[in-house]
């Protein structure tokens, strides 16, 4: 219990000592609603951006460009193709109104029983919009051996924002 406690006390002595960089992570909740026999889920991904200095402090954004992934996990049915169609985004904060591309995939990816399908629309620029919270509205259009079902959907994207550190001695020393 004692050699956990100094190594856990080394680590964060190493740190402090080769610095550190906030990383400010603006990021989105994930969303997940169950549906037709399984979850469909939004997920907001953006990235890394370069790392910049302030004074003496160091800092790295996570966030802009954002890609909207769309996904659908099941089990059991026919579901062979998903399409995410007349996605409309509006700034929560300035009402602003944008139409994104329909987006539709066919490829079936099977893990062990358990199915899903994916699709990404983006990328989202910094210059187009803004870090707010969104409200998407989308059909969802599910193909299958029964026929077509369409859905639709309206969620609000929320904000999570978040800091935290880290060292770029460690990160260095443990990259490929």
């Amino acid at each position: 219990m004692m050699k956990t406690f100094s190594l856990v006390g080394l680590g964060v002595l190493l740190v402090s000592l080769f610095g550190c960089r906030e990383v400010h992570h603006y990021g989105y909740k994930y969303y997940e609603q169950q549906m037709l026999g399984g979850v469909f889920s939004i997920d907001v991904v953006g990235r890394y951006g370069e790392n910049y200095e302030e004074g003496e402090r160091k800092f790295l954004d996570w966030g802009f460009p954002y890609n909207i992934h769309f996904g659908f996990r099941f089990a059991d049915g026919e579901i062979s193709r998903l399409e995410i169609i007349n996605i409309q985004l509006i700034g929560v904060d300035d009402n602003k109104k944008y139409t994104l591309g329909d987006v539709g995939t066919n490829r079936v990816r099977d893990y062990s029983g358990k199915k899903l399908l994916r699709v990404a629309v983006g990328p989202l620029i910094k210059e187009n919009y803004q870090y707010q919270d969104y409200l998407l509205k989308a059909t969802i259009v599910f193909h299958g051996s029964s026929g077509i079902e369409k859905l639709d959907l309206s969620v609000v994207l929320e904000k999570e924002f978040r800091t935290e550190s880290r060292s770029d001695w460690f990160d260095e020393s443990t990259s490929i």
